[in-house]
């Protein structure tokens, strides 16, 4: 998966969790980058109106030094109906949308779930949230990922 070399640490590092190879890149982004070839973006920087790239799974972050600064958490844009299915199992341990007692777990998932109390406070900012936003700037940007040791077999392009 080729991203660029500065970005946040957690990018390359849930790649490699998966199973993923890292390929560095080195370009400039703002805002938005894709997680080459996929149809992934990180968009953890950008949140504004008419963002969204059709056939894409964007991901958003709320990071309290993000744009929507919910404190923690994020959103995965896509208009795909089948990955939407799998990621709302996914994001609560495979559950779906029953009672414990009566469900079969046949996805494996994570508890990565927003809390009630997470989705209110977001919704609660979203009410004066401004239709437009510039994307969010790194304040003196991010360190090239590959003066570290754990990427150091990592390719660079």
């Amino acid at each position: 998966v080729t991203i660029p070399k500065r970005t946040y640490l957690s990018v390359p590092m849930s790649i490699m969790h998966a199973g993923g190879e890292v390929v560095f890149e080195d370009r400039d982004w703002k805002g938005i980058y894709q997680l080459k070839p996929y149809p992934i973006y990180d968009s953890a920087k950008r949140f504004t109106s008419d963002m969204y790239i059709p056939g894409t799974a964007m991901c958003l972050s709320f990071h309290i030094k993000k744009l929507l600064s919910i404190g923690k958490g994020g959103m995965i844009l896509t208009d795909n109906y089948k990955m939407v299915e799998w990621l709302k199992k996914a994001r609560y341990e495979g559950r779906g949308e029953v009672n414990y007692k009566d469900d079969s777990i046949e996805t494996l998932g994570w508890n990565m779930y927003m809390t009630p109390q997470q989705a209110a406070h977001g919704l609660s900012l979203m009410q004066n949230y401004p239709e437009h936003v510039d994307d969010l700037a790194e304040n003196n940007g991010y360190r090239d990922l590959t003066e570290f040791p754990v990427f150091k077999g990592c390719r660079v392009v």
